[in-house]
């Protein structure tokens, strides 16, 4: 999935807390790209979630929500 460079550090949480609890309460895996690694023409990057089908749907919503957080308080 592609998220907003802005939109990262709430996804990553402080100290890694928020990315490394999606990562054990659904049990998925999660890599993020590196700082300078942007989805070609956006400054967005990219999330690569990987396990069961139905653990990354549910990962891939509450990064969503992550997001969606994050921008609301930013305003």
């Amino acid at each position: 999935m592609q998220v907003p460079d802005r939109s990262i550090g709430a996804v990553i949480g402080k100290g890694g807390e928020v990315i490394n609890q999606l990562k054990s309460v659904v049990g998925v895996r999660i890599k993020i790209s590196g700082r300078d690694e942007f989805v070609e023409g956006t400054t967005d990057r990219t999330i690569t979630i990987t396990g069961p089908v139905a653990a990354v749907q549910i990962a891939e919503k509450l990064i969503e929500q992550k997001i969606a957080a994050a921008a609301n308080v930013q305003r």
